[in-house]
């Protein structure tokens, strides 16, 4: 039970959610009185070294409240919000350690009372109180996690110019905060008019934390050729030992699109292999194959639950089976409904950015699957339009075991078709699984893991497909998901 009370506290810091709201904020950063009242409650009901308030409402309160403030003083708020909410689980987690220590031990007793001549009043009772002391410590670390979150959300929120140089300037570094949080505070820097050249690029040369660096990497591609003042270090990022670092650091130089970088991205591609080469090679036709410096700002970012699209050939493989007709966890500020809900509005938000060029099609399951094109489709509008019809249309079959076997099979089958017109390293460059369910065998059976990864590494045996995986909540094959991205140089998400 320690060990459980171990992840929830990792589990606090590195937890999936998509924190996209913007609300209305002031872009410029000012505030009037009353808002400046808002955040001082807010300084107020997390100020560290202060007693916790008995009743978590304050807090639940000052968090509501604050949406649409957008100031340095805010985040600097927010961000000290969230770190006493994780400060107070680990010690909560400590203490309902120990107290369940403390229960084991005097239910033990018990039971050896029980064989002699029968538990003691005393010890039931004081049983009884130990475990509604545990049932009030799990209720308030839920609060404490689902309050952490929420502040989290409102910091990636943040959009001002004041609010996003302090959190460049002071949230990298900081144990804890989220991959995309980082991210999304780095990006929203690069898409300010104008952008925060300045501030993301004193960020970058002073990161050190590997996931700072990436997500301020993503920013610097943001900015396009406004970021070349910081190609000598994202130049020197490319002999980086860490594969990520070296992979986003290709992908922002071929956005920014200077042709100091093509010898280095020559260079890196030369000593780097697997799915690192692969999306190396990407970065660099992307750089090479437009004139230099022309390359569309938003090309390479379009993301599916947070992956990036890498390459111009894609398959999004969606579960329809029963299981998607549970509820998804809330998407701050855009969504609350079912799993398959959710994939519909992900899939929706993505055939509207897909860009000029791109390659695609869509594989619905349940009990077995079904494509909606025999071969990929460019990304016309109006095969868009098509498509976002064909998703809209999505519906569970009740009772259906997912055959996701047969469904990835059919992926596969259009990276061996006719190759579109503008490839990028193969007919199809990354294959997109999301389901929430545990799949079926050919035969039938509950057990299918080996199966289907032996299968998906002999239909991806020249290793040139990446298969990414997206399991919505905790009822799948999360080990499962995992060997699948991690056997075929993909990326899981949990959500």
């Amino acid at each position: 039970m320690t060990s459980n009370l171990t992840a929830r506290v990792l589990a606090f810091g590195v937890c999936v959610f998509a924190a996209t709201s913007r609300g209305a904020r002031a872009q410029d950063g000012t505030v009037d009185a009353a808002s400046t009242a808002k955040v001082a409650a807010l300084e107020k009901a997390f100020r560290a070294g202060g007693r916790p308030p008995e009743s978590l409402d304050e807090r639940r309160a000052a968090l509501g409240a604050i949406v649409g403030v957008d100031d340095a003083r805010t985040a600097k708020a927010l961000l000290a919000a969230r770190d006493r909410c994780l400060d107070e689980f680990k010690a909560g987690a400590k203490e309902e350690a120990e107290l369940l220590g403390k229960i084991a031990e005097l239910a033990r007793k018990i039971g050896e009372d029980l064989k002699k001549r029968g538990p003691r009043p005393e010890d039931k009772k004081a049983l009884d109180r130990l475990n509604a002391r545990s049932k009030e410590m799990r209720e308030r670390d839920r609060a404490l996690f689902e309050l952490g979150e929420t502040a989290e959300q409102r910091i990636a929120a943040l959009a001002s110019a004041p609010a996003l140089e302090w959190l460049l300037a002071n949230a990298f570094g900081k144990a804890g905060l989220l991959a995309e949080t980082r991210s999304t505070i780095a990006c929203h820097a690069a898409e300010r008019d104008p952008p925060l050249v300045a501030a993301l690029a004193s960020a970058l040369q002073k990161a050190s934390e590997p996931g700072d660096v990436v997500a301020l990497l993503q920013g610097h591609g943001r900015l396009g050729p406004a970021g070349s003042g910081a190609l000598p270090v994202m130049i020197g990022l490319l002999g980086s030992k860490n594969d990520e670092i070296r992979v986003e650091a290709a992908y922002a130089l071929a956005r920014v699109g200077s042709p100091q970088a093509i010898e280095r991205l020559n260079r890196a591609l030369a000593v780097a292999s697997g799915a690192t080469r692969h999306r190396i090679a990407i970065a660099l036709r992307m750089l090479t194959s437009q004139e230099l410096g022309t390359e569309p700002r938003d090309r390479g970012f379009v993301r599916f639950f947070g992956i990036p699209l890498e390459g111009r050939s894609f398959v999004f493989v969606v579960d329809c089976s029963e299981r998607m007709l549970d509820r998804s966890p809330p998407v701050a500020g855009r969504f609350s409904g079912t799993n398959l809900d959710y994939v519909k509005l992900e899939l929706a938000d993505l055939l509207a950015s897909l860009p000029a060029g791109t390659h695609f099609s869509i594989v619905a399951f349940a009990h077995e699957p079904r494509a909606f094109s025999k071969n990929l489709v460019g990304a016309a509008p109006e095969t868009i339009e098509s498509a976002k019809e064909w998703v809209a249309r999505f519906s569970t079959v009740a009772g259906a075991i997912p055959n996701t076997f047969d469904a990835l099979a059919r992926a596969f089958e259009f990276a061996e078709g006719e190759r579109p017109e503008t490839p990028a390293l193969g007919n199809v460059d990354a294959i997109f699984l999301v389901t929430a369910s545990r799949p079926l065998q050919p035969d039938s059976s509950l057990e299918p893991a080996g199966a289907i990864r032996a299968a998906v590494r002999a239909w991806n045996r020249r290793d040139d497909v990446f298969v990414h995986t997206i399991a919505l909540g905790s009822a799948g094959d999360l080990d499962l998901m995992k060997a699948l991205a991690a056997e075929n140089g993909g990326r899981f998400v949990a959500r």
